[in-house]
């Protein structure tokens, strides 16, 4: 259901120069996205585990119609050097911020500072950072994700994002899809870069 949801969206956004999935893993999502009828454009995965990029790379090797790369990518430490210059970047994240307790607001100055256009979309368990009351498995996820010490802000840094002129979001649902997990459950927050900046 992710890949659906990004390919439909995709069709949505007009032409881009690139996908970047930032806490790619080994580049599960993006390569169900390029089989699945994704742009044919560059694929790049940000990923923090040396075994993950490795595992990526390894698989892209085994099909010469890919042009995927993987690089080191840190949530805490963002840095995009490795990502060549384009017009307009498509970012995306899925349940890899859910694991980093605290992000910091660099995070979205550098995703900003990518390119002269930039579109964020986010698949990412923080509807429990909106409402808290919006119902006993959003109760759960809270509990679970303080105990784990997993993600706490994402939410706020989005919206401090805003307020600092970096970037305007488009569209905020919470929970809307519901995995395997029921106290995991998925929301949706997309954005795109203020032109000014």
């Amino acid at each position: 259901s992710y890949t659906n949801f990004i390919l439909d969206f995709l069709q949505e956004t007009g032409d881009i120069d690139c996908i970047v999935e930032l806490g790619c893993g080994y580049g599960h999502n993006l390569f169900e996205i390029y089989f699945g009828g994704g742009p044919r454009k560059p694929y790049y995965g940000g990923e923090l585990t040396l075994a993950g990029q490795a595992l990526g790379t390894e698989l892209t090797a085994l099909n010469p119609e890919l042009n995927f790369d993987f690089f080191s990518f840190d949530h805490i430490a963002p840095n995009l050097n490795w990502l060549p210059p384009n017009k307009k970047v498509f970012f995306m994240t899925v349940h890899s911020i859910e694991q980093v307790q605290k992000i910091d607001i660099e995070f979205f100055r550098c995703l900003t500072a990518a390119a002269p256009e930039v579109i964020g979309l986010h698949l990412e368990p923080f509807g429990f950072q909106i409402d808290p009351e919006l119902g006993p498995a959003t109760k759960k996820q809270a509990e679970v994700f303080k105990v784990y010490e997993w993600n706490q802000n994402f939410y706020a840094v989005l919206n401090q994002a805003q307020d600092e002129g970096l970037l305007t979001i488009d569209y905020v649902e919470t929970e809307l899809f519901f995995p395997a997990d029921p106290v995991n459950a998925t929301s949706v927050a997309i954005w795109h870069k203020n032109t000014k900046n």
